[in-house]
């Protein structure tokens, strides 16, 4: 009986020996996969900030320009200057809530969904 216990016990550690550097790889692998992710994720916000900064610079470049148009067009009709002033601005008071509800709705996903998929296969196994 006790060449039992030795035996079990030796393979025990042996099979302990064997298990440590697997969950070193595994960690190692986790923790590379989230870098990864962590600096495409990076990469995407800056890149949604540079383009999304040039789009509002142009975007109020034309937006000026298309104001002063519709300014100038009412006060052809003869029209008051407060007049056209105030239709501009309602304009631009509901384009701007459309604008802000577009934002609401879009947003950029940093989740780390590959690195959670493993985890989750990692604990059900």
């Amino acid at each position: 009986m006790t060449k039992r216990k030795r035996a079990s016990l030796g393979k025990s550690l042996l099979k302990l020996a064997l298990i440590a550097p697997a969950i070193l790889s595994v960690t190692a692998r986790l923790f590379s996969m989230a870098r990864l992710e962590i600096s495409i994720a990076r990469r995407r916000l800056v890149w949604f900030f540079l383009l999304g900064l040039s789009c509002l610079v142009l975007l109020l470049g034309v937006w000026t320009s298309l104001c002063w148009l519709l300014c100038f067009y009412l006060l052809s009709l003869k029209l008051s200057l407060i007049q056209s002033m105030a239709m501009v601005l309602i304009l631009n008071l509901f384009l701007l809530i459309i604008a802000c509800l577009c934002l609401a709705l879009c947003k950029v996903d940093l989740t780390f969904s590959k690195t959670r998929r493993d985890i989750q296969k990692l604990i059900s196994e």
